[in-house]
C-alpha cells in the first residue's frame, strides 16, 4: 500500500515538474515578404459643388484604410501631375501605367434630391485595361457618411 502511496505521490512530482518546465524561447526573423500593390487613388470626381466636402471625406478614409491594410502602396502625391485629370467615361490606362500603378480607383460624387450623397466607384486592372469591381453605387445620408 505504501509504495502505491509513493509512486502516486512520484508520478504526481513527476507531472508538476513537466508542467513547471519553461518552455523553449522561439525567434522567427522574416526575409521577404509580399510587395506592396501598387495603388492609384485619384481624387474623386464632384459632379456638384455642394458635395465636394462629402467627396473630400470619402477619399481620406479610404486612403486611410488602404494604408492601414498595409496591403496597398498608394501612389505619391506627385505622380499625379503626370497624368491626365481622369474622366470616368474614358481611362486612359497607358498613363496609369506609366506611373506604375497596378489598380486604378475611380470614384465620382454628387448630391442627390433630398440631400443625400451618392458615391459611384470602379475599380480597374491598370495592366489588363479591365474593371475588377465594375460600377457599385452608394447613397447615404450627409451624416452617415462615415
Amino acid at each position: 500500500m505504501k509504495t502505491i502511496k509513493t509512486s502516486i505521490f512520484g508520478l504526481c512530482l513527476l507531472a508538476l515538474a513537466l508542467a513547471l518546465h519553461p518552455q523553449q524561447e522561439v525567434k522567427m526573423v522574416i526575409t521577404e515578404g509580399m510587395p506592396a500593390i501598387s495603388f492609384a487613388l485619384p481624387k474623386f470626381t464632384v459632379a456638384q459643388s455642394p458635395a465636394q466636402a462629402e467627396a473630400d471625406e470619402i477619399y481620406q478614409v479610404l486612403s486611410d484604410d488602404l494604408k492601414f491594410s498595409r496591403i496597398f502602396q498608394l501612389l505619391p502625391a506627385s505622380y499625379y501631375d503626370y497624368v491626365q485629370k481622369i474622366d470616368p467615361k474614358n481611362i486612359l490606362f497607358r498613363d496609369w501605367e506609366s506611373v506604375q500603378a497596378n489598380i486604378l480607383f475611380v470614384g465620382e460624387v454628387s448630391e442627390a434630391a433630398g440631400g443625400d450623397v451618392i458615391f459611384e466607384r470602379n475599380l480597374y486592372d491598370v495592366k489588363s485595361k479591365r474593371p475588377i469591381l465594375n460600377g457599385k453605387r452608394y447613397q447615404a445620408k450627409k451624416t452617415d457618411i462615415r
